[in-house]
C-alpha cells in the first residue's frame, strides 16, 4: 500500500509537470500566432508605408518651395507698389511744382528762370504751352501710375489669398505626415520588437514540444518511479490477487450490516412476542377471576410461569435480544423518564399552535388596521383643507366690496401700462436693430483683429527669420559647427608643414554692435601658437604665414567638399615656394603629396627647379621671341 501511494505521489508530480509544460508552451503558442507573428508580419508593409510617407515629405518640400516662390512674387509685387506709391507722390509734387510755375507766370512780368530776363509776350506764350504740355503729361502719367497701382493691389490681394490657403494646405498636411509618421514610427518599432521576442519564443516553444514529445522532465520523478516499478515486481506484487482481496474485505462488510439488519428485525419481533405475551397473561387473569374451571388451567399456566416452561423458542430468542440491547445500553428508567416528559409537554404542543395560528393572523390583522390609519388620516386632512377653504371664501366674501374698487383701479393702471409697455416695445425694436448693426460691427471688429493678430504673428515670423537668416542666424551656427573641423584639418596639415612646431586655434568673439539692434556681432579670431608662444598672424614672416594660409585654404577645400556633398576636382597652388627655406619648401611638398587623394588634380606653378623635380608629371612652359610654348615631361 505505501508503495502505491508513492508510485502515485510521483505520477501526480510527473502530470503536473507536463500540464505546466504544455500550457507554457500553448500560451507561447497562442501570443505567437495571435501577436507577435502578425505583428511581425506587419513589418513589410509598415516600410511601404514609410516609403510612401517619405514620398509625401518630397511632395511638402516642392510645395513649400512653391510657396517660397509665390512668397517672393508677393515680395515683388509689394516692392512695385511701394516704388508705384513713390512715383505717384513724386509726379504730384511735380504737378504741383508746374502749377506753381504756371501761377507766377500768370501774374505778368515773369522772369525767365536761365538767363533771369524778363520774357515778353512771346516768351510768356512759349512756356505757358510748355508748362501746360507738361502738366497734361504728369496727370496722364499719374492716372496710369494709379491705374497700375491699382492693377497691383489687386494682385497682390489675390496673391495673399492665395498664398495663405497655399500655406494652410501646407501645414495642414505637414501636421497630418508628422502625424502619421510618428505612429508609423511607433508601430515599426512596435513590430520589430514583435520579431525579435518572436525570434526568441519560437526556439523556446520548438524546445517544450520537444521535451513533451521526449518526455525530457521531472527525470529524478521518473527515475524514482522506475525504481518503485522495479520494487514492486521483485516482490511479486499482483494487482489482480489486492482487488480479489478488497472485493472479499467489501463483501465482508456487507454481510456485517446485513448482520446488524437482522438484529434489528429480531429486536421487533422480540417485542412483538413481549406484547402477545403480556395479552394472554392479562386474559389468563381474566379468565382466573371469572371462571372457575379455568383456575386449574390457570394453576398450571401459573406453574409453567413460574417454572418459565413457555415460549422457549421465544425465550431463546428474547435472550439473544437481551444480549443485544444490553449491548446497546438500553435504560428502562431513562425510556419512561422520557415518557413522562412526553405527557407533560403535551399541552404546551397545543399552546404552541395555537400561536402559530395567532403568528398567521397577525400580519393581515395589521395590514387592516395600517389601511384604517391612513384612511382616517386622510379624511382628517380632507377635513381640514375644506374647512380652511371655507374660511378663505367667508372672507373673500367680506372684502368683495373692496375687492370691487380695487379692481377698477387695477383696470385704470393696466391701461397705463400697457400704453407703456408698447412704447417700451417700440424702443425695444429700436434697440434690436441698434443691438444687431453693433453684431455686425463686432463680427467686422474681430475680423480686423484676427488679421491684425495674424499680420502681427506674420511680422514676428519674419523678424524671426531675418535674426535667423542674419549674420548671427544660421550662418552663425554653421559656422560654429563647421570651426572645430576646419581647425582639425588646418592643424594636420600645419603639423606636416612645421614639423609639430605651429597649431593654430580658430575661436568664435564678439565684434562690433550691429547696427539698428542691441545685438553684438561674432567675428573669427585666429591665434597661432608655437615654440615661443602664442601670437597674431601678423606677426610671423612671410614665409611661416604661406604655410598657415595654405593649412587653412586646404582645409576650407575639404569642409567645403564634405558640406557639398561632391569632391573638388582641381587644386591650383601659384608660387609661393619662395619664400620658404629648403626645409619649408621640403615640408611643403610632402605635404603636397599627402593630399594628393582629396583632389584628381592638383596643378602647382613655380619657378624653382628642384621643387619641380618633385612631381612626377610636369608642363614645362618656355619663354622664346616668338612666344612661349609648353612641353609635358
Amino acid at each position: 500500500n505505501s508503495l502505491e501511494r508513492q508510485r502515485a505521489e510521483l505520477q501526480q508530480i510527473i502530470d503536473l509537470e507536463q500540464a505546466n509544460i504544455k500550457n507554457a508552451a500553448d500560451n507561447i503558442s497562442v501570443a505567437i500566432e495571435r501577436e507577435l507573428r502578425p505583428n511581425a508580419e506587419r513589418l513589410t508593409s509598415l516600410e511601404a508605408e514609410r516609403q510612401k510617407l517619405g514620398a509625401e515629405r518630397e511632395n511638402l518640400q516642392l510645395v513649400s518651395s512653391q510657396n517660397a516662390d509665390a512668397r517672393a512674387e508677393l515680395d515683388k509685387v509689394e516692392a512695385n507698389i511701394v516704388i508705384l506709391g513713390q512715383e505717384s507722390d513724386n509726379l504730384v509734387q511735380k504737378m504741383k511744382d508746374t502749377r506753381q510755375k504756371f501761377d507766377i507766370l500768370e501774374q505778368g512780368d515773369a522772369i525767365c528762370p536761365v538767363c533771369k530776363q524778363s520774357l515778353g509776350d512771346e516768351g510768356q506764350s512759349h512756356l505757358r504751352s510748355e508748362y501746360e504740355k507738361e502738366g497734361r503729361e504728369s496727370r496722364r502719367q499719374h492716372t496710369e501710375n494709379k491705374a497700375e497701382q491699382e492693377k497691383t493691389k489687386s494682385q497682390r490681394q489675390l496673391l495673399t489669398d492665395a498664398l495663405l490657403n497655399m500655406e494652410s494646405a501646407f501645414d495642414v498636411r505637414t501636421r497630418n505626415l508628422e502625424s502619421a509618421s510618428g505612429r508609423l514610427n511607433v508601430e515599426i518599432e512596435n513590430s520589430k520588437r514583435a520579431a525579435g521576442e518572436l525570434a526568441v519564443q519560437l526556439p523556446k516553444l520548438n524546445e517544450f514540444r520537444a521535451g513533451l514529445a521526449s518526455k525530457d522532465f521531472c527525470h529524478k520523478e521518473r527515475q524514482k518511479l522506475a525504481e518503485l516499478n522495479t520494487e514492486t515486481r521483485s516482490l511479486n506484487f499482483d494487482p489482480t490477487r489486492r482487488e480479489q482481496v478488497q472485493a472479499e474485505r467489501s463483501d465482508k462488510g456487507q454481510s456485517i450490516s446485513n448482520l446488524e439488519i437482522r438484529v434489528n428485525q429480531g429486536l421487533l419481533e422480540l417485542q412483538r412476542d413481549s406484547d402477545n405475551f403480556e395479552r394472554n397473561l392479562k386474559d389468563a387473569r381474566t379468565a382466573k377471576s371469572n371462571l372457575g374451571p379455568a383456575r386449574e388451567e390457570l394453576s398450571a399456566l401459573q406453574n409453567r410461569v413460574d417454572s418459565e416452561d413457555y415460549a422457549q423458542k421465544t425465550r431463546v430468542r428474547a435472550a439473544e435480544l437481551e444480549a443485544v440491547i444490553a449491548e446497546l445500553g438500553y435504560d428502562a428508567e431513562e425510556h419512561a423518564s422520557v415518557d413522562a416528559l412526553a405527557s407533560r409537554l403535551g399541552e404546551y404542543a397545543e399552546m404552541h399552535r395555537s400561536l402559530t395560528d395567532a403568528s398567521e393572523r397577525l400580519p393581515s390583522e395589521q395590514a387592516l388596521l395600517s389601511g384604517a390609519s391612513i384612511e382616517l388620516s386622510e379624511l382628517s386632512d380632507e377635513l381640514s383643507s375644506a374647512q380652511s377653504k371655507q374660511s378663505d371664501i367667508e372672507t373673500a366674501l367680506l372684502a368683495l366690496p373692496s375687492s370691487k374698487s380695487a379692481l377698477k383701479s387695477a383696470h385704470s393702471t393696466l391701461s397705463g401700462l400697457e400704453s407703456t409697455l408698447d412704447d417700451h416695445r417700440v424702443r425695444i425694436g429700436v434697440l434690436e436693430t441698434q443691438l444687431q448693426r453693433c453684431v455686425e460691427v463686432e463680427g467686422i471688429v474681430k475680423g480686423l483683429e484676427k488679421h491684425r493678430t495674424s499680420m502681427v504673428n506674420e511680422r514676428g515670423l519674419y523678424s524671426e527669420l531675418v535674426l535667423a537668416f542674419g549674420k548671427n542666424g544660421i550662418q552663425a551656427l554653421i559656422i560654429e559647427d563647421a570651426i572645430p573641423q576646419l581647425e582639425a584639418d588646418a592643424n594636420e596639415l600645419l603639423a606636416k608643414l612645421t614639423d609639430n612646431r605651429m597649431t593654430l586655434r580658430l575661436e568664435l568673439k564678439e565684434g562690433r554692435r550691429v547696427r539698428g539692434t542691441d545685438a553684438l556681432s561674432e567675428e573669427l579670431d585666429l591665434s597661432i601658437s608655437d615654440e615661443l608662444g602664442t601670437r597674431g598672424y601678423e606677426t610671423f614672416s612671410g614665409g611661416e604665414t604661406f604655410r598657415i594660409n595654405f593649412a587653412l585654404r586646404i582645409a576650407l577645400s575639404r569642409l567645403l567638399a564634405r558640406r557639398s556633398g561632391a569632391p573638388l576636382r582641381i587644386l591650383f597652388i601659384d608660387e609661393g615656394f619662395g619664400s620658404q627655406d629648403a626645409t619649408g619648401q621640403e615640408r611643403l611638398t610632402e605635404a603636397i603629396q599627402s593630399i594628393q587623394d582629396d583632389f584628381e588634380k592638383i596643378i602647382v606653378i613655380t619657378h624653382i627647379d628642384h621643387v619641380k623635380e618633385a612631381f612626377p608629371v610636369r608642363i614645362e612652359v618656355t619663354k622664346t621671341e616668338l612666344g612661349s610654348t609648353f612641353e609635358i615631361v
